[in-house]
């Protein structure tokens, strides 16, 4: 299994050399940028949304990123939110763009130990970063994986 922290590293270093600019990096010990839902007021130990890169091209846009050492459902549900309404404003503010113009992905180790689970997350997340042991990086599953990976 790849840790968390190599495979988020490691898409951000593919991004970088594919021209996109990285925004935030979230590490699992901790920082990134907190995206907080419109209107929220947090208590104590509360927090927003962190999620683990964000990265810019002035034409392909924003890209939001979760990370993880296997596939998980729950990074894609976390990712869903941000483009159904409750962080418009924050979002709006940070990157002077509607949220729904973002592309959304979820990066993971390989190998892929659940085929079920590669196949709801494609249904739910259209593009994915497979890491490999050797920090090799794979794009995968749509015309968005496409588009990233020859501009």
């Amino acid at each position: 299994m790849v840790p968390e922290s190599e495979v988020t590293n490691s898409i951000g270093m593919w991004l970088q050399g594919h021209g996109w600019k990285i925004e935030s990096m979230a590490l699992p010990a901790g920082g990134g940028l907190e995206i907080r839902r419109t209107g929220a007021k947090l208590r104590s130990g509360e927090r927003g949304l962190i999620p683990d890169v964000i990265a810019s091209d002035p034409q392909r846009g924003i890209l939001v990123v979760e990370c993880k050492p296997e596939p998980d459902l729950g990074d894609a549900a976390k990712l869903s939110e941000l483009i159904e309404g409750p962080y418009d404003e924050h979002l709006r503010f940070l990157f002077r763009t509607d949220p729904r113009e973002l592309t959304l992905a979820v990066g993971f180790g390989l190998p892929i130990h659940s085929a079920n689970t590669a196949r709801q997350l494609r249904r739910a997340v259209g593009l994915a970063f497979g890491v490999g042991a050797d920090r090799s990086v794979r794009v995968e599953w749509n015309d968005v994986a496409a588009a990233i990976e020859t501009e």
